[in-house]
């Protein structure tokens, strides 16, 4: 079956990453609503994307799947939506910005059993180095993971950051939007729930 899907907000570059992983594995972009800073250069990159409304391309039963990669205090709610529509999500990281959003989105979650919301947290799909030290951790060549240090460097990037980046109520401030990372990549290393 080939996975067709649909990209509702481009607001950051974690975008580009995750829609050309899913095209390079067989997904086709279908379509993409006119919402985030980077849609025209999403839209003139994947071409063969067409524009339409949120609503129309949740609505559209063709499209299995939804990516999203909008400012992050707005990912949760179009992820709701996209669930509550039948679709699957691939949300950029962080999926949440409060808990209140993440009580919602297991709200929603629990209505569709078989996974239908997931982060891509790229430091853990994308780094090698850290897929590597997961794999020795877990088949013990380590010892037993009892401790976790995440000092993973990032680039502040001022100049190239968009306004919503500097406020927190649209990030969940720092320790959600680059924290999140070191959280996910602990219960990774420990295979904890």
């Amino acid at each position: 079956m080939t996975v067709r899907f649909g990209v509702i907000g481009a607001d950051h570059l974690h975008l580009f990453q995750m829609v050309d992983r899913l095209v390079a594995a067989g997904a086709i972009a279908v379509a993409h609503a006119p919402t985030g800073g980077l849609v025209a250069m999403y839209a003139s990159w994947r071409t063969e994307s067409e524009e339409r409304s949120a609503d129309d391309i949740l609505a559209d039963e063709s499209i299995a799947l939804i990516v999203i990669a909008g400012v992050p205090c707005e990912r949760a709610a179009v992820a709701v939506d996209a669930i509550r529509a039948g679709k699957h999500v691939l949300s950029d990281k962080p999926g949440v910005t409060t808990m209140a959003q993440l009580d919602q989105l297991r709200v929603a979650v629990a209505d569709r059993p078989g996974r239908p919301w997931t982060v891509l947290f790229s430091e853990r799909f994308e780094n090698r180095a850290i897929g590597e030290a997961v794999a020795m951790a877990r088949a013990g060549a380590v010892g037993k993971v009892v401790h976790v240090v995440g000092a993973g460097p990032h680039l502040l990037s001022a100049n190239h950051r968009p306004n919503w980046f500097w406020d927190d109520t649209a990030t969940g401030g720092i320790l959600v939007d680059i924290g999140s990372h070191q959280a996910d990549q602990f219960l990774f290393f420990t295979g904890s729930t």
